[in-house]
C-alpha cells in the first residue's frame, strides 16, 4: 500500500507542476498581448497628434502653396434678401426665380441687385 500512496502523491505533484506550467505560459501570452495593446495605443496617440498638426490652418495653407494654390485677393459674398417676399393670392407677380436679384460683377463675384418691379402689364422698356 505504500507504493500506491507514493504514486498518488507523485501524480498529484506532477499534475500541479503541469498546471503551474500552463498558468505561467498563459500569463506570458497575456503579458505579450498587453504589451502589443500598449504599443498600438501609443501609435494611435502619435497618429492623432500628427493628424492634428496636418489639419491645422497653417499646415493646410503650406500644403496648398506647395501644390500651387494661392490665397484670393478678397472675398465676394452673396447674401440673400433678409426675408422672402410673400405673395398674396391674386398678386400680379407669382414667379419664384431663385436667381432673381443676383447679378455677376467684374472679377467673378456676384452681388445682389434691387428686386425687379412687378410687371404691371404695360409696355416693356
Amino acid at each position: 500500500m505504500g507504493a500506491g500512496v507514493v504514486a498518488i502523491v507523485f501524480g498529484a505533484l506532477l499534475g500541479a507542476a503541469v498546471f503551474r506550467s500552463m498558468l505561467v505560459t498563459g500569463q506570458a501570452q497575456l503579458d505579450k498581448a498587453n504589451d502589443e495593446i500598449v504599443e498600438v495605443q501609443r501609435e494611435i496617440q502619435r497618429d492623432r497628434a500628427e493628424l492634428a498638426v496636418a489639419q491645422s490652418p497653417a499646415s493646410l495653407a503650406a500644403a496648398a502653396e506647395r501644390i500651387g494654390m494661392v490665397a484670393p485677393d478678397g472675398r465676394d459674398w452673396i447674401r440673400p434678401p433678409a426675408s422672402p417676399v410673400e405673395q398674396t393670392p391674386g398678386s400680379a407677380d407669382t414667379t419664384t426665380d431663385p436667381t432673381q436679384g443676383i447679378v455677376a460683377v467684374e472679377g467673378g463675384g456676384a452681388e445682389l441687385a434691387a428686386p425687379a418691379a412687378p410687371n404691371d402689364g404695360g409696355p416693356e422698356t
